[in-house]
C-alpha cells in the first residue's frame, strides 16, 4: 500500500465579520501551534472562514437536505470544512 505524502494542514481562520481577528483566534492559533510542534515539516494554511456556515446551510437548501437535519451542528460543520478546502484548492490553481 502506497503512503501519500501530506502537502500541507488547512485551518479555517476565524476573522470577525470587519476582518479583525477576534478571541476564537487564540484558540485556532494555539492548535496550529500544537500541529506544528508535531508535524514541524508540514506548513499549515489558514484560510479565511467567515461565511463558511452560512454558505454550507445554503449548500444543504441546494441539495434538498430537510430542514430538521440542516439544524444539525455537526453536519454544517462538515460541509463548512469542505468549503474551506475548497478554497484552498482555488487559491492553489
Amino acid at each position: 500500500m502506497e503512503k501519500s505524502r501530506v502537502e500541507a494542514f488547512v485551518v479555517g481562520w476565524p476573522l470577525k465579520e470587519d476582518g479583525e481577528e477576534g478571541e476564537a483566534v487564540k484558540m485556532v492559533q494555539e492548535f496550529i501551534n500544537r500541529l506544528s510542534n508535531k508535524f514541524p515539516d508540514t506548513p499549515v494554511k489558514k484560510i479565511d472562514e467567515r461565511y463558511t456556515s452560512v454558505k454550507a446551510k445554503q449548500v444543504m437548501i441546494d441539495i434538498g437536505v430537510p430542514k430538521k437535519k440542516r439544524r444539525e451542528k455537526e453536519r454544517v460543520d462538515r460541509i463548512a470544512a469542505a468549503l474551506i478546502l475548497q478554497s484552498y484548492l482555488d487559491l492553489k490553481s
